[in-house]
């Protein structure tokens, strides 16, 4: 094939590569925008298309499967199964064309791409006419993890697009590589793993621990309603850290050397309001943390004010209507202001 038949046979596909971009984009970007997963995709440009065909791996039109392709790019590696079923769901997967990850052939001293590729096409409703290109044309569909995307899109400009070629540049491509599969395999086994850092003293991340402990217990003896529950834990015990800080007449940095000294009574303090008010009588309209900051400050007046310049608390019109000697000692959130 001459180099004009060339472009004449990519200008005459583009079309069709510009119509099966928009669907599976359409398909796609919703699924990765709800499971909150990057998408991407491109179609090969003229040049890269001549290029790979020089390669001599192709003898036809039709061995392309690549012309478009799009990457999902999940966060960890075990969520690749719920991409794998999605796309075999709404397309048209070729299972024996498509290469998945850990079941291609690889020695245990080489590091190189091998990420997930399902080869597909789009699916054809019933009542296409068998003769529309559109539906014979196969794309591909990658599955990389957060950390493969980070390697390749930082090394495949510096290693395999540089205008040089270097030995040095490839091989320190590969052992980011090797870098990208030892973080995978630390995530894979986050829990184990980490049982075997050697821990250091930290009085603030014990106390921390102190009140996640306190309030997991809470409701799991049913004294606090379920809705209240925090969905980030460590952020919830940061944050009513803070709160225990300003108590305590310290800077709320969220960080100390020291425990607090009162720790102790705050949380024997909240514990006996929550126990003597009942489950079934907690507001379920503010949340946890308010809640705590309403028990923590209801008349208090003896705080230092000096150590909360850059500490502001949500105070909203049913904590001050429930509880009437509410006196905070730092600036409140503007929530009119913009």
């Amino acid at each position: 094939m001459s180099y004009s038949s060339l472009l004449l046979r990519y200008s005459e596909n583009l079309g069709l590569l510009n119509n099966i971009q928009s669907r599976v984009k359409g398909i796609v970007g919703p699924f990765c925008e709800e499971s909150g997963f990057l998408f991407e995709g491109r179609i090969k440009s003229q040049e890269s298309v001549s290029e790979k065909l020089e390669t001599g791996m192709y003898s036809s039109w039709d061995e392309l499967t690549d012309l478009y392709a799009c990457t999902i790019v999940i966060n960890l590696p075990d969520q690749e199964k719920q991409v794998r079923d999605f796309v075999s769901e709404f397309f048209v997967l070729d299972t024996d064309k498509s290469r998945y990850k850990g079941k291609q052939i690889k020695p245990a001293d080489v590091f190189r791409y091998d990420s997930t590729r399902l080869y597909c096409k789009i699916k054809k409703p019933g009542h296409i006419d068998d003769s529309e290109p559109l539906y014979d044309i196969q794309f591909e569909v990658q599955i990389r993890t957060i950390f493969e995307y980070a390697w390749s899109k930082t090394t495949h400009a510096l290693a395999y697009k540089s205008p040089v070629v270097d030995w040095k540049r490839q091989r320190l491509a590969a052992q980011l590589k090797a870098a990208t599969e030892q973080i995978e395999t630390l995530v894979l086994a986050f829990d184990h793993a980490s049982e075997y850092i050697l821990e250091s003293k930290s009085p603030d991340i014990e106390d921390q621990t102190k009140i996640h402990l306190f309030f997991t217990e809470l409701f799991r003896e049913e004294l606090l309603p379920a809705e209240l529950e925090p969905s980030d834990w460590t952020r919830f015990s940061s944050n009513v850290y803070k709160l225990f800080q300003i108590r305590a007449n310290q800077k709320p940095s969220g960080r100390s050397y020291y425990h607090i000294k009162e720790i102790d009574s705050l949380l024997g303090c909240i514990g006996r309001y929550i126990k003597k008010t009942g489950a079934e009588s907690i507001p379920k309209s503010m949340s946890l943390f308010q809640l705590i900051a309403c028990i923590l400050f209801d008349g208090v007046a003896d705080l230092k004010e000096s150590n909360l310049e850059k500490y502001s608390l949500l105070v909203t019109q049913e904590m001050k209507d429930l509880f009437p000697k509410l006196s905070i000692p730092c600036k409140l959130f503007d929530i009119a202001k913009v």
